[in-house]
This record gives structure tokens, sequence and C-alpha cells, in this order.
């Protein structure tokens, strides 16, 4: 009977010794021929193991852990057995210590029986300690086995990161349609939920967008569990009417008539809602239902809401897409900030996946690459102005009176400004990819003030920008680099204006070259973007941006 694959051929080999407890065996290493085992003094189920550990690696981490597993319960069976033959052998045959030879057809030992056909496989004596000692050690040497396997293979059981896309629908309101009295008119009237108003009446009505859309990120920890964090933006609104009673000017002073005037205005509370939910998914042939449930978070300066999310749903598959809809159920906490809240509320929402792919970062089948960019701005940022002026009153150094001087002064003066930022790149076929980055670019510069009496006067200040560059690239792998050429549409975001109002779109083109650095990339890049006019007069940005950055990808 021939071996059935060559991992029980390898193992097997280890059976066949000469001198006790000398062992020596020849046996295959892929295409490099044979070699042999030097001799030396060691215990036979720890050979097993180190010859299992050597095949482990010179298969490249290629065999799971459960098969793994097994081969070696097979493997420690068959040392038992034939320790157990070969001592009852040498009861029968006493000191005689005789070889057998057997062919394919005559399976009579344990050891005879799975050795490699036409192999002269002998008998020796093994001593009761041994037996003894080597399966009290069985069950260590598994265990010991398992945990280095784990250490060995992490891509057998690591977390798979994926990113998709949700969307659905909000089936319940927001808000509820309140109205409140004026408790100064009708102290008696109090309505549940309405605040403590004196001075007018108050009403409050949903006037939220119902369509929900984002990006969403998945974490697998195993075939059933997961983790799913969700940026759903959907503006969250509500209509309220405040309505005051005054007296006219001709009724004063009786003031016998008082008319009533409201007032009426649409607030936007929340554009984005984040739920961090765990998810149970069992597995079916066509469908595949889960539960998740978890927290869920409105930001809001300073009038946060916090929830609890639960929900069920299916997974399912429509050609390359796997589909994930849900009907979700989140009770929000009153923080007493909200007329009308309504904390109980319904969503379906689908999530969007591709397909399944081996890649431990993936978006939609695709790689993911994820890493960090630095670099300098080569263009100033905003308009510098300058313009002379007269008899401008100023404290004269040394009479300390004011005293009328000339001088210059120059708006917007640029200096240096870092550009640091996280990208993430998908990896498309036929040598595409696509990159989205988030840059944090500040803006510094400063206002100077030359005096005609020798003093001068600078005031410091930085307008903060965030761009995010969706760039399609195309790259020319050549020996030792991969250069690339890339293009797309930029949304820039500001704050800390200081009289600045950059523009939010512009057309981003760069060139660059990929150089391998053992595990890391290295990607220097330099980037043109051309903004649009900026709405608003005042501080100007500069039209045309150029920048020289480094990225370094993981």
């Amino acid at each position: 009977m021939r071996p059935r694959c060559r991992c029980q051929k390898d193992t097997l080999a280890l059976l066949h010794y000469r001198g006790n407890p000398v062992f020596r065996k020849n046996y295959r290493e892929g295409e490099r021929g044979r070699g042999r085992l030097e001799r030396e003094e060691i215990n036979p189920a720890r050979l097993i193991l180190m010859r299992r550990f050597d095949l482990i690696i010179r298969m490249r981490f290629r065999v799971m852990v459960f098969q793994e597993v097994r081969m070696y319960q097979r493997d420690r069976a068959a040392v038992i057995v034939a320790m157990m033959g070969m001592k009852q052998r040498r009861g029968n045959q006493g000191d005689n210590h005789g070889h057998h030879t057997q062919t394919c057809a005559e399976p009579m030992h344990a050891a005879d029986f799975l050795a490699p056909c036409g192999r002269k496989s002998t008998a020796h004596h093994f001593s009761a300690p041994a037996v003894q000692t080597a399966m009290q050690w069985t069950p260590i040497l598994r265990i010991t086995l398992i945990l280095c396997l784990l250490g060995l293979a992490p891509h057998s059981f690591g977390q798979k990161v994926t990113f998709g896309a949700i969307t659905g629908a909000q089936l319940t309101d927001d808000f509820r349609s309140l109205s409140c009295p004026d408790l100064g008119v009708t102290p008696n009237a109090l309505v549940p939920g309405c605040p403590n108003i004196r001075g007018g009446s108050f009403t409050v009505a949903n006037a939220s967008r119902g369509f929900i859309i984002g990006p969403k990120v998945n974490i697998q920890f195993s075939s059933s569990w997961s983790i799913e964090i969700d940026a759903l933006h959907r503006e969250i609104r509500s209509d309220n009417s405040r309505t005051f009673l005054f007296c006219p000017p001709q009724e004063l002073p009786e003031c016998t008539t008082l008319v009533p005037f409201t007032y009426s205005s649409i607030a936007t509370e929340f554009t984005w809602e984040f739920p961090v939910l765990g998810r149970y998914q069992t597995h079916g042939r066509k469908l595949n239902p889960f539960l998740e449930g978890g927290p869920s978070f409105r930001p809001a300066e300073n009038r946060e809401l916090y929830g609890v999310t639960a929900g069920a749903g299916l997974q399912m598959r429509l050609r390359n897409l796997r589909l994930f809809p849900s009907l979700r159920y989140t009770h929000w906490a009153n923080n007493g900030k909200y007329v009308g809240l309504n904390q109980d509320q319904f969503q379906f929402v689908v999530g969007i996946d591709g397909k399944e792919s081996p890649e431990s970062v993936s978006a939609f089948g695709h790689k993911v690459s994820l890493g960090i960019v630095a670099g300098l701005a080569l263009t100033d940022g905003l308009q510098t102005r300058s313009e002379s002026f007269t008899n401008v009153l100023e404290i004269d150094p040394v009479t300390r009176l004011l005293t009328p001087v000339d001088g210059i002064a120059t708006d917007n003066e640029n200096r240096s400004s870092p550009v640091v930022g996280i990208v993430t790149e998908i990896a498309l076929p036929k040598r595409l990819s696509l990159e989205v980055g988030a840059l944090y670019r500040p803006i510094r510069a400063k206002d100077t003030r030359e005096f005609s009496n020798g003093t001068s006067r600078e005031h410091q200040f930085t307008v903060l920008t965030w761009e995010f560059p969706i760039l399609a690239k195309y790259k020319v792998p050549l020996r030792k680099a991969t250069p690339f050429v890339e293009v797309g549409p930029s949304i820039r975001a500001s704050g800390n204006l200081n009289g600045a109002h950059p523009s939010r779109f512009g057309i981003t083109a760069g060139i660059g070259m990929e150089v391998p650095a053992r595990r890391l990339t290295l990607l220097p890049t330099l980037r043109f973007t051309r903004w649009a006019t900026d709405a608003m007069s005042g501080t100007r940005t500069h039209a045309n941006q150029a920048e020289l950055v480094l990225g370094v990808q993981f």
C-alpha cells in the first residue's frame, strides 16, 4: 500500500531506525534530492514533532491548523501502535531481533503498513518507561503544537477589515409634533415633554430628511462574529415656532389688546450618526441571518446624544456584491436639550460590500493599503497685500506720546506650511488604483506694520484647512521602482478663518514613484491643485497650489 501524501511519507520514514536510541533516515527535500538526519539521541514522539515543524516551514504556512492537528494525531497513533507492536514482538521472539522485509501487498505491522513501498522496515524493542513517557507527553506536545501553529500562522485566524457603503431610510420621525403653551397665561396647562416656558408659546415638528448614506467598516474576528462601524449621513432637523404676545405702540399705555407675533426657524440638529455594532451571523445555503447591537452616537457641540441600537437582518448575494439588509431599533437617551425628541426610532438600512477577498484589508473585494503622508507646501496659501499709509497716530518709543507717523502695512505675509495626513489606496485592475486622502494643511501667515519712527508690529495667525483628494492612479511598474500619475477632484474644509474664506472644490494632479523599502513602500509625490475662486472678498487664497509630499505605505 502506497502512502497517500508526501506528509505521511516523510513522517513515517522517521519510524525506520538502526540501533537504539540512535535514529537514522533518508528523506526527500523537494527537488533538492535526498538528505540525511545525523545520529542523535532523541525521543521518537519529539522527533516527529520536530519533523512536523520543519514541514510547516517548508510548506510556507499553507496548511490549516486543524489539518496539522489531525495529521499529528494520526502520527502519534502510529508511533504508539508501532511501540506496542514492537514490544509484543520482543516478547514473542525473545532477544532475537529479526528484520522483516515486506512488499506493498504484505502489510503485517503498523509501521510497515504505513511505510513506503519497497522499503525495508525493521523492528526493535522499546522499554516500558520509554512507551509511558511518550504517552504521558502526548497531550503536552499536542498543546505545544497548536500554540506554535497559532503563532506561526496568524493569517489563519487574524481579523479581516472590510470597507463598504451603507444606505437606507429613516422609518420614524426624529421629533414628534408638540405644542407647548405659555405658562404665564395658562399656568396649569403644562404638557408632558414641554419645557417651562413663560412669555410665549412654543411648537416643534419634525423636518428631518429620511435618506441615509455613508461609509462603513467591518472587522471580522471569525466566520460568525464581527464588529461594524457605520458613519450615517442624514440631516436631522426640527421646525421650531415661537409665538409672543406684545403690545402695539398705539395701545400704550393701557395696552388693552395684545397682538401675537410668531417666529419660525428650521434648525439642523445633527448631520452624522455613528453606530458601533457587534454582529453574530449564522450560515446557510443562500441566506445568512444575523443579529447586531451596540452603542450609537450623534455628535453636536455640547449637545451630544447617545443611544443603544439593536437590529436583525440577512446577508444575500447579488452577482459580485454582498448585501446586508437589516431593520434597526435605537433608543436615544434624553439629555433635556431637544424638545420633542422621539427616543424610540426605527431605520431600514442596506450594507453593500464586494465579494469576499483573501486580503486582510479590502474594499469591495479589492486590496486596501493604508499609509501616512507628510510634506511641505511649495506655494503660498494666502494672497499678500502691501500698502503705505500716512499720518497714523502711533506711540513714539522715545517721548511715549501719540505722534503722526507714516509706514507700510503688509497683510497675509506667508510662512512655511506643513502637510500631514493619512491615505487609503484601493487596488483596481489594469495597473489602476484609487487613493483617498485626508490631509491637514494649516495656512500660516502674519500681518506686519513698519513705521517711519523705526518701530514695527507683527501679528501671526493660522487658517486651518483639511483637504480630501480623491485620485485615480495609473502605475508603470519597472524593475526597482514604479512611477505613477494621478488625477482627481479635491474637497477642502476650513476653520479658524481669520477673515479668509477658502473655496471648497478643486482639481488635483500629481506625479510620483513607488519605491519598496523592506516591509514599507515610499511614495515621493509632487502635486498641483487648482482651487475654485473664493466665494467672498477680503483675505483670499491662491488658486494655484503645489506641494511636495512623502507617503509611507504599510
